[in-house]
Formats: structure tokens, sequence, C-alpha cells
């Protein structure tokens, strides 16, 4: 780890938390032999630039920076500020017109996640995110965003929401399920149950002055993990989801919240992916210690951890420029392999893909378009990106995904 991603990493422990007291192992003294175009654009690349700003607010932290590197970091905190506050009306109006037609929603990320953050507005966010507690409800709920302007996003299709786009270009996205469909049953039938009782875990909350609907923070905390889980199985995910845990685990959540988190992960087999990420925020980004063992059941060997981190970093925001992080394998054999590709031809044919007689065909398509869009959209080949996969296989196989303990 380079002394500028140290130094990133504290800062942002630093500003995480007002509690923060420099318990982390990754303390750094500021010179000038750092490389600060090298801070720059790494903490811009993993969207945790805006978050700085509290430090110019400190004369120690300040007098230490280049005025280039604190005029970026400004006009970056500017910029957000704006456009999270122009995603926060945006979201209250589409709400309101949903409520109108008896649509019920729950806003995910974006605001109800920055309300943990000490200044909400700098957490960076650039689409809209709802959750719908009915699949029924989609139809209904299109012809209200037809009627605010807001069109089907084209060329964007996935299994788990539906995308639209408004004619500045800010990205709606209406979820029936709390993340993509995994290769395991058991967690993807825990999602459809959250869904089917979801009213039971809305509460309003005030974000930012305004009051909208939200999950509440056992299901919330549970969503978070799986968005983490979802990026980590394809392209990956940066600093920005580790901060959202730390500044949510740093809060009071009440017995009854962290009961219900602990619940669903263990039986979704998630415990050791949330444990990795827990230890990761408590050693690196100041997840207050008292907090983390409220969630933490097992030990996370430090080697493990610093090889979790350096998949972050490598990651950038969302797996960053290298073209050939698309998945991450369960494991590194074969069957891991041919595991993800049975599951890649379920996501890509959800409907079909339920009849066994058509698996054959349905194999054949998907392997020829994977073939042909990483050759001519990618721009790299299939070897390079099963190679990749297999070696971000053997961090997760580490983490024991979806094994549930007796």
């Amino acid at each position: 780890m380079t002394k500028e991603t140290k130094w990133l990493l504290s800062k942002l422990a630093k500003v995480l938390t007002k509690e923060y007291r420099g318990q982390t192992e990754i303390e750094i003294q500021v010179t000038e032999s750092l490389d600060w175009d090298k801070i720059l654009i790494l903490a811009k690349q993993h969207a945790v630039l805006s978050l700085l700003d509290p430090l110019l607010e400190e004369e120690k932290e300040c007098e230490k920076m280049p005025e280039n590197i604190k005029y970026c970091i400004r006009q970056e905190a500017r910029q957000i500020v704006q456009q999270n506050y122009h995603l926060l009306f945006l979201s209250r109006n589409i709400i309101e017109e949903l409520e109108k037609e008896g649509i019920s929603t729950a806003l995910l990320k974006g605001a109800s996640v920055a309300a943990f953050y000490p200044v909400p507005e700098l957490r960076k966010s650039g689409d809209v995110d709802l959750f719908l507690f009915s699949r029924e409800m989609v139809s209904q709920a299109e012809e209200v965003l037809f009627r605010l302007g807001i069109l089907p996003h084209t060329g964007h299709s996935v299994n788990h929401h539906k995308a639209y786009i408004t004619e500045e270009n800010i990205e709606i996205e209406m979820h029936t399920l709390l993340a993509e469909p995994f290769d395991d049953a058991g967690v993807n039938e825990k999602m459809v149950q959250i869904q089917n009782k979801m009213q039971e875990f809305v509460q309003s909350k005030a974000l930012m002055g305004i009051t909208l609907p939200v999950l509440t923070e056992g299901v919330q905390a549970y969503h978070l993990l799986l968005h983490m889980l979802q990026h980590f199985l394809r392209a990956g995910f940066g600093l920005k989801l580790l901060c959202d845990w730390v500044v949510f685990w740093n809060q009071q959540n009440s017995e009854k919240e962290v009961e219900t988190y602990l619940e669903l992960v263990e039986e979704s087999g998630l415990t050791y992916f949330s444990d990795m990420i827990t230890a990761i925020g408590e050693t690196y980004l100041g997840l207050l210690p008292d907090k983390a063992k409220r969630i933490r059941r097992h030990f996370v060997e430090k080697e493990d951890m610093k090889d979790f981190l350096e998949e972050i970093l490598r990651s950038l925001e969302f797996g960053g420029v290298d073209v050939s992080r698309m998945v991450a394998l369960r494991g590194t054999s074969i069957l891991d392999l041919w595991r993800e590709f049975h599951h890649q031809m379920h996501l890509n044919f959800p409907r079909a893909g339920k009849c066994v007689l058509f698996w054959p065909a349905l194999w054949s398509i998907t392997l020829w378009r994977f073939c042909r869009n990483n050759r001519k959209i990618r721009g790299t080949s299939a070897k390079q990106v099963i190679e990749e996969a297999k070696k971000r296989g053997k961090i997760a196989k580490k983490l024991h995904l979806f094994k549930i303990e007796k």
C-alpha cells in the first residue's frame, strides 16, 4: 500500500465520524514527499474526493495541502452538494406522484445512506433508486414516469430493476428485488420474502430536510451488504461503499435492528463476507471497535483483509477501467467457472432458463455473446476475463459465500 493510499484512508477515517480518535492502523504523518496528484486521482476514482472537504476547515490539515489540491476538493464538494439536492427534490417529486396513484415505494441508497454521514450533502450520488413493493406495480409506475417525461433507458437491462432516464440524463431505477439474483437459491428466496413483506420494513425519515420513505435499519444494512456483494461478484466496488458501511454502523442502531440484520445475514450464508467488510472498516476506515463488535462473528486474518482491501482499491468506484474485470468466481476450480457460466445463462434468459430442455441452446448463445462482446465491445479476450475471474476467485473462496453455519 502506497503512502498516498494510507493518507487517503486515514483522512477518510477522520472525516467519517466525529468520535474518531486515530485508532486505525494506517496513521501517517504528512510530509512533502507525498504525491498529491496521486491522492487527488485516487480519491476521484473512488468517488470520495468531496468527503475530504471538512479537512479544509481545520487549520493544521489545510496548511499542509497544496493550493491546487484544496481548490479541487472544494470545487468537487460544491458540485456534489448541488447535485445531491437536485436528486433529493427529484426523488421527492417522483415519490409524491407515485403515491397519488396508490403506488408505495422506498428510497434506496443515495440520500437514505448519505443521512448517516456527518455532512450528508458531501456523499456522492448520481441516480435515483426506488424500491417497488410489488412487481405488479411496474407498469402502473411507468405510466407515472412517462407523464413526468421520464422514459425507458434503452440498452439498460437487468433482472432486479428497470431503468429510466430524465431529460437531464439522470437515471431512475425502479427495483423489484434488493439485488440482482445470485447463483444461490437461498439468498434469492430471502430477497423475495423481504419484498413480500416490504411494507413492514419501511419508515419515514428526514433526509437533508425532506421526509421520505426509507428502509428500516436492519434491512437497509442487509441491502448495503447485498449491494457490495453484487458489485464484488461482477467488476468490483470501491471505497465509497466501504465508507457507507462505516457511517451506517457508527450510528446508534437498536438491538432489534442489529438482530434483524444478523438473522438475514446468517440465513443467507453471508456471515464471513459481512465480517470481512466490517473488519476492513474497523482496521482502515474508522469503524468504532464497539460498533464493529456488535455484528462481527469471526476473526479475520490481517493478510486476508489486506488482500481484500487491495482488490477494492484496484476496483476503483465500480470496476475501474480494466475491461477484463467482469466477474469474480466463488473459487478457482473448473466447477466454479461452470457455475458462474450457468448463472450468467439464467441472468440472460430468466424465463427460458426455467426449462431444462432449452439449456444446451441457451448455453451456446451465452458463450457466443460472451466471446463477441469481449472482442468487439470490451476489446479484450475471453481468456483474459477468465484469468482475472480466477484471480479474484481466490479472494472470494475465503469468504465462504452462501455457506450457512450450523
